[in-house]
């Protein structure tokens, strides 16, 4: 049986991880990738701060991605201010990226003003080291 190179979640099954179904290798711009590995619980990642959706079962262009430099596997929760979560990505690994993605409650349409928490999980134990959160804003529809 061989193994699909292209499958990113091939190399990690072993570990036990479920990568995001969404997640595609690489990063959104590989010229951005330096080398050099960042320091031990840092983490540099990419979201799209104005994601848009067709309608509440769409796809959106949340653009997340996990820096090819970082040593750590991410996942990222979008929370509205209500405190209730709209979208939980499976892990990222170091240069991969989710393109797009649909929210897993579906909206009305509208803007949704959200905090993005961007977490960091060690690749060994996938024990959470911590968390960062950005403003976004979610736009369902028109």
């Amino acid at each position: 049986m061989s193994s699909n190179s292209d499958d990113p979640s091939s190399s990690y099954a072993d570990l036990g991880v479920e990568l995001d179904p969404h997640a595609v290798n690489g990063m959104t711009d590989p010229s951005e990738k330096t080398g050099v590995k960042k320091p031990y619980g840092e983490i540099s990642y990419k979201i799209n701060p104005s994601p848009q959706f067709k309608n509440g079962k769409a796809e959106g262009n949340l653009l997340i991605e996990n820096n090819g430099d970082n040593q750590h596997f991410m996942r990222v929760r979008v929370e509205t201010e209500d405190g209730d979560i709209v979208y939980y990505s499976g892990f990222l690994a170091p240069d991969m990226h989710i393109p797009s993605a649909p929210l897993d409650v579906e909206l009305e349409d509208g803007t949704y003003p959200c905090k993005a928490y961007i977490e960091a999980y060690d690749m060994d134990t996938l024990e959470k080291l911590g968390e960062i959160d950005k403003e976004i804003t979610l736009t369902i529809g028109k």
